[in-house]
């Protein structure tokens, strides 16, 4: 499916559905490739376009089929610099879709997959936290942020 077809049938979900979830998970897949690009680089990386906050990016794991990535913006917070939104988001790049796994500390997905959870309840918390991802995205998007725009800052990976 085209992204522009994505997107229209996105918006015309009224309610969460699997189907509509998974259509989230091919949009950001998309939108992430423009964000992020496919290149598997070691090490944290700013993108910083005039006028924008600048986002930073780090490739978590690499596998041949997946790439689980952290993004986010640091702010300045007593002696370290605090990551919000604090993304991880898990890429499979077979399946073409994305996921975000988190966007907190410690706020996995997994916290809507319990025994207890009803199965309307694991859908739509991931509805809501992937169409948040699929936002930031496009604002991030907007901002000029892109692969291009990404700078090698720190190959040893995370420090902050």
């Amino acid at each position: 499916m085209k992204g522009t077809d994505v997107t229209t049938a996105i918006r015309e979900a009224r309610e969460p559905s699997f189907k509509a979830l998974m259509l989230v998970y091919e949009l950001l897949y998309l939108k992430l490739e423009h964000l992020l690009g496919q290149e598997k680089p070691a090490g944290v990386r700013v993108s910083c376009p005039a006028g924008a906050q600048p986002i930073y990016h780090e490739r978590l794991e690499t596998h041949p089929y997946v790439t689980v990535e952290h993004l986010s913006y640091r702010f300045p917070a007593h002696d370290t610099a605090q990551q919000e939104p604090d993304a991880v988001i898990k890429r499979y790049h077979d399946a073409h879709t994305a996921e975000l796994l988190s966007c907190v500390p410690d706020q996995h997905v997994a916290r809507f997959c319990h025994p207890d959870t009803a199965m309307g309840a694991a859908l739509k918390g991931r509805w809501q936290m992937n169409r948040f991802l699929l936002k930031w995205c496009d604002y991030l998007l907007d901002q000029g942020h892109g692969w291009q725009t990404f700078e090698l800052v720190d190959k040893t990976g995370a420090g902050e």
